[in-house]
């Protein structure tokens, strides 16, 4: 037989049930958002194109998403090595030194970039 109490438990247990999906599905919603508005998905997309050697597809994709995130380091910083795997030098050069001035702690980086294609253009 059922009592008072049981009840009241079983409200406590359905309660606390619909508190811990609701915790799960915000999170879930949270993490969709923060990776959307971070580029973290777009660049894992172009990383992944990259990997597979799909550099032409990677690059248009990459262009796609730098016109909705124009100020995206990591998009522009893969938009820069894309130029470099693709051997097109004048505009990889053009973004290394964009990012040298806009992102100033990747200036190392970007530097020895511009070096290797400075050397092969004086070939």
């Amino acid at each position: 037989m059922i009592t008072f109490f049981d009840i009241e438990k079983l409200d406590i247990v359905i309660a606390l049930l619909l508190i811990i999906i609701a915790t799960s599905f915000f999170k879930l919603i949270f993490n969709v958002i923060h990776r959307n508005l971070s580029g973290t998905s777009q660049a894992q997309t172009i990383n992944i194109l990259i990997d597979k050697g799909y550099y032409d597809v990677a690059l248009r994709k990459c262009e796609t998403f730098i016109s909705k995130r124009p100020c995206d380091a990591n998009l522009l910083w893969l938009r820069a090595t894309l130029y470099f795997k693709l051997d097109k030098k004048d505009k990889a050069i053009s973004e290394f030194q964009n990012l040298i001035k806009t992102e100033p702690l990747w200036k190392e980086d970007a530097q020895k970039y511009i070096d290797v294609l400075n050397d092969e253009l004086q070939r």
